[in-house]
């Protein structure tokens, strides 16, 4: 019987860094480049080939903003502010429903993008993008 990961109970660590008060996360989007290579002499269908090398697309993350260390939204900025430097991303998740945490996707990755999002008598959120570089691993 298939198992599956519940959105309860997950987490993201950038850097070492635990990230704290994720509302949502989507990615990474996994895809490999596909190229034509239809013959001129083809007269019923295009043929395509694949790239060896799949890219890992982008990670966009949800979160409420909260500026004490403990949360880790200082680790995403800083990571941020780190043009140069990417940083372990390690997604975790309790997968069997026991309350314990397992790595689930790790990857390196520039965050790119970092835009709060400020309302009346709203909770201060902020959407981050992250940039992946290198190959997705399953732990």
């Amino acid at each position: 019987m298939p198992t599956h990961v519940p959105t309860t109970g997950a987490t993201l660590t950038i850097g070492g860094a635990d990230v704290g008060q994720i509302r949502s996360m989507k990615g990474p989007n996994l895809s490999r480049p596909t190229y034509d290579i239809t013959p001129m002499s083809a007269t019923a269908a295009k043929v395509y080939g694949a790239s060896a090398v799949s890219e890992g697309g982008e990670v966009t993350i949800s979160l409420m903003w909260d500026s004490t260390a403990s949360t880790g939204n200082i680790a995403v900025l800083n990571a941020a502010r780190a043009s140069t430097t990417a940083s372990a991303v390690v997604i975790s998740a309790d997968e069997a429903g026991t309350g314990t945490l397992s790595p689930i996707l790790s990857f390196q990755a520039f965050v790119t993008g970092l835009s709060p999002a400020l309302e009346i008598d709203q909770v201060v959120m902020c959407d981050a993008t992250l940039k992946v570089t290198g190959l997705v691993t399953l732990p």
